[in-house]
């Protein structure tokens, strides 16, 4: 009997009668919560899946250029003539039938290098269209696939002001769920349903009347040529979706919409309201619980809890480990209570202890960040003209390479070299000499300030052109030689500080260069071929 009474009259026991009512009650409005939660970011994700397959297959489109223009003008004119069968799903078969006529007509040539488009025979040119809306085909089908959408497809403006040419792409790239079996297409246009006779072949051109006032998103995404936030939201018999338009502009030119769609889930009025309700008796329950659960706990543990606490938040202020023992004073007894304020008293006693050791690791913490960062800079850096030395530059090239390997191309090499160092360390010392690379230092510097420079060796440096240095680069280097053209004509100067200095330049050329150090070497040609032609003219 003592054993039973001991074990109900414990704060574990109390406690835990009181927070398995409250568990209940949050489990509850927890799993409300969720699932809510849960489907904000699902609808959140579909949005944002949305958005990425029509960017995705815009940039792919983007990437081919004048051909897609090509296809899109020949396609307008000529879709009634393309004979595309419903089941085709082998693009090697029809990329073989393409380069089969193009090699009959044109042997020895290449498409788009020695014959454009607009010059090969027009059943080439119909081979090749029906290529390439094959390809693109399979590659909707495909995103639409991955991407778990219903629909995705190409809409092209027409000349009538609210009209558009879907190029027969909701047969062919989407073949969405929830549509009718290829033998029997039935088509929406503008919410009329339109069934097309079967001829075994795909159905090409459709056009849909779509008045800006009712679709101002698609318009306004056509207009402006930009990506809008909004979606438009389609409800009709393909289903209750928003449809997000991407732009497609190539060389300036307004060539398209990619739109890509995703299915909305629509939740019940008379669902929602129940769950609402639900929800109040839940909170209400939970409200209610928690108000008499604080009152008893306020009752019976909040005197005792109270003054640990204010034991606690005096050493927080003062951490005077005396404060230990006072706590264990008066937590003396056994039951839970009493054996929380002495493990308190003992932590008390075991952080004092720590805090002196954290504080005394600190610091030696701090000391060596202080030395590693000092090294770092010093391994780094050029000790006589104090830019980035050989290390950082290997350490640069390294991060180059790896930039050109994500398809970061847009970068130059310069490679700098003193002229005549040699010369002056043997008639006026070594001294003079190292004025004189820091002077030719000084003029790299300023004259690509936007670009990082190295010493790569005593007379050589080396510099990384990108962004605005990289596009006016030709400025530059003729900056720099005539700025290099006035000192040398400044007799003003004594003889080492006239320097003279050649540079040569190299830019990233995929048909020339494998990596980043075969632009060095390059650049460095460039830079002696420089050298040389200078030594022919002061020879004359």
């Amino acid at each position: 009997m003592k054993k039973n009474k001991r074990t109900t009259d414990s704060l574990m026991f109390k406690f835990s009668i009181m927070f398995v009512a409250l568990t209940v009650a949050i489990l509850a409005v927890a799993g409300v919560a969720t699932y809510f939660s849960q489907m904000r970011l699902y609808k959140k994700q579909c949005e944002n899946r949305v958005r990425n397959v029509g960017v995705y297959l815009s940039e792919l489109m983007k990437a081919e250029g004048d051909i897609i223009i090509d296809y899109r003008n020949y396609f307008m004119k000529h879709y009634k003539e393309m004979d595309i069968p419903i089941d085709i799903d082998n693009y090697a078969e029809v990329r073989k039938d393409f380069e089969e006529a193009f090699i009959e007509k044109y042997p020895g040539k290449v498409f788009d290098k020695d014959i454009k488009f607009e010059d090969m025979d027009p059943e080439v040119q119909k081979a090749f269209i029906i290529d390439t809306h094959v390809y693109w085909l399979l590659t909707f089908e495909k995103a639409r696939e991955v991407y778990d959408l219903p629909y995705t497809y190409f809409l092209v403006m027409a000349d009538s002001q609210d009209t558009i040419d879907k190029m027969g792409y909701d047969v062919e790239f989407v073949q969405g769920e929830g549509k009718e079996d290829r033998d029997n297409v039935v088509y929406m246009i503008d919410g009329e349903r339109t069934e097309r006779d079967d001829s075994g072949y795909m159905y090409l051109g459709d056009t849909y009347y779509n008045p800006r006032e009712k679709y101002g998103i698609m318009w306004k995404t056509w207009d402006t040529g930009e990506k809008q936030d909004g979606y438009m939201e389609w409800d009709n018999a393909w289903g209750h979706t928003y449809g997000y338009y991407t732009p497609l502009v190539i060389n300036g030119e307004k060539v398209g919409l990619v739109v890509s769609e995703v299915d909305v889930a629509s939740v019940n009025h008379d669902i929602m309201q129940n769950t609402i309700k639900q929800l109040g008796i839940i909170v209400s329950v939970f409200i209610l619980g928690l108000v008499i659960m604080l009152m008893v706990i306020k009752a019976r543990f909040v005197s005792r809890t109270g003054f640990l606490e204010s034991k606690i938040a005096e050493y927080s202020k003062s951490k005077d480990p005396r404060m230990a023992e006072v706590i264990r004073k008066h937590f003396n007894g056994k039951d839970e209570l009493d054996s929380l304020g002495g493990q308190f008293a003992g932590m008390i006693t075991d952080l004092t202890s720590h805090i002196d050791n954290l504080i005394k690791t600190s610091n030696e913490l701090r000391n060596s960040q202080m030395r590693a960062e000092e090294m770092t800079e010093l391994a780094n850096k050029d000790a006589l003209t104090g830019i980035r030395n050989k290390n950082a530059y290997d350490n640069e090239i390294q991060k180059l390479q790896l930039a050109l390997d994500n398809g970061e191309t847009a970068f130059g090499l310069g490679m700098v070299d003193l002229n005549f160092l040699k010369s002056i360390n043997d008639n006026y010392g070594h001294e003079k000499g190292n004025v004189a690379i820091k002077l030719l230092c000084r003029i790299v510097c300023t004259t690509f300030d936007h670009s990082p420079v190295f010493r790569i060796g005593g007379d050589e440096f080396v510099i990384v052109l990108k962004n605005a240095d990289f596009r006016i680069r030709d400025e530059l280097v003729k900056k720099f030689e005539d700025q290099l053209n006035e000192i040398a004509n400044d007799e003003s100067r004594d003889p080492w500080e006239r320097v003279s200095a050649a540079i040569g330049i190299a830019v990233y050329d995929p048909e020339k260069d494998k990596d980043v150090q075969s632009v060095f070497r390059r650049a460095d040609e460039a830079m002696y071929a420089r050298k040389k032609e200078m030594k022919t003219m002061r020879q004359e």
